[in-house]
């Protein structure tokens, strides 16, 4: 079990932040329709509300119009996690 299955296998609803290798940053909301794979699938997460945060991780407001986004995890260098 990775920490990863640990965390949302928990099926907990999260405002995330996901830090990418490339210094990207996504804000966004983990809830009952969000997914994120399990081992011994590779890591990918579907986060269903994307939300613009500021460079202090402040949440500003949901994107118009998005359906959620995908994350592949080879892309991500850290998540945070607030409730």
């Amino acid at each position: 079990l990775k920490p990863w299955d640990f965390v949302f296998n928990k099926k907990q609803v999260f405002w995330i932040i996901i830090n990418l290798r490339d210094g990207t940053r996504i804000g966004g909301k983990y809830d009952k329709n969000s997914f994120a794979s399990s081992f011994p699938a590779r890591e990918q997460i579907y986060l269903e509300e994307v939300w613009k945060i500021d460079e202090k991780g402040i949440f500003l407001n949901a994107i118009e119009r998005s359906k959620g986004i995908i994350v592949i995890g080879d892309d991500i260098s850290s998540i945070e996690l607030f409730q």
